[in-house]
């Protein structure tokens, strides 16, 4: 999901808004707040797990859930109310943009979160079917376990996908950096707390420490953004980069 959302879809996203509008603009405090996070959650929680000893991962993973969500939690009050602005761009001279951020202001937080729940789950039933057919193509064909998870992972985030694609085309590429970004920092803020607690109860074994392979990927992505991102500004070549990074993933799942 990290290499679908920072390079996969990100990259496409600016990609996609440089060739229509060239350059784009964002709230360069956003970056930061993401990427910091980011590289924290990474670290903790995909990194130093690999390196930790057998005999004190218990104990570290009971710190992980409790820090994790704390963390996350901070962070989720800081991007809807202390610092909400840090998060939203507008350019006075961008009349379009100005009124597609009224537009979605007015319908409120409760009409968009109903909309979520809506469209969510006929595509996580969808992902659950095929994750069937995938599994018996792996079996029968060979394929490696590793491309179903990215087919899968695909199909629950092309909602999102398409939403920051179409930001980035109506020159909103802050919404583009809210819901890649977004996407990436909940995988991991949310997800890995809620899946050791899972892990407790049901007392499996739960591994969170990545490949060196896979560690590569990800510090060089969240370089990459940190590099990208300073400028406040976007261009064509920035969103090659990050398309390229996600083809060597793809293309590393087959050798």
């Amino acid at each position: 999901v990290l290499m679908i959302v920072m390079n996969g879809l990100f990259g496409l996203a600016i990609f996609v808004g440089a060739w229509k509008h060239r350059t784009q603009r964002f709230n360069i405090q956003s970056s930061h707040m993401y990427i910091g996070m980011l590289i924290l959650l990474v670290g903790l929680g995909m990194f130093l797990p690999a390196f930790m000893p057998e005999k004190v991962q218990d104990e570290f993973y009971i710190f992980l859930i409790v820090a994790g969500a704390l963390i996350y939690g901070l962070f989720l009050w800081v991007q809807t109310c202390e610092h909400r602005g840090f998060f939203e761009y507008s350019d006075a001279e961008d009349h379009e943009l100005v009124n597609s951020v009224h537009t979605h202001a007015e319908r409120g937080g409760l009409y968009h979160s109903t909309l979520l729940l809506i469209t969510m789950l006929p595509v996580v039933l969808l992902a659950k079917g095929m994750a069937y057919v995938l599994n018996a193509d792996i079996i029968i064909h060979g394929v490696p376990a590793e491309f179903a998870g990215l087919v899968i992972a695909l199909l629950i985030l092309a909602p999102e996908g398409l939403a920051a694609l179409q930001a980035s085309r109506q020159n909103n590429q802050q919404r583009a950096l809210n819901i890649c970004l977004g996407s990436g920092l909940a995988t991991i803020g949310l997800t890995i707390p809620v899946v050791l607690v899972v892990g407790f109860i049901t007392q499996e074994h739960i591994t969170l420490g990545l490949d060196a392979e896979a560690m590569v990927l990800i510090a060089v992505s969240l370089l990459l953004l940190k590099t990208n991102l300073e400028s406040g500004e976007t261009n064509i070549l920035m969103g090659a980069m990050h398309m390229v990074l996600f083809a060597s993933y793809v293309a590393l799942i087959f050798i």
